[in-house]
């Protein structure tokens, strides 16, 4: 499944999507590690 994919999968779930922000690549990585499914990024 390409990253597209993926993001559309999440965004078509009933459920509501938890994606915390990050300011750079570092920030996430740890937003990654914690285990949310997706990340903003600015």
């Amino acid at each position: 499944m390409t990253p597209t994919e993926q993001l559309r999968a999440l965004l078509a779930c009933p459920d509501i999507l938890i994606a915390p922000g990050a300011y750079d690549g570092l920030t996430a990585r740890l937003v990654e590690a914690a285990g949310f499914p997706a990340v903003y990024m600015t």
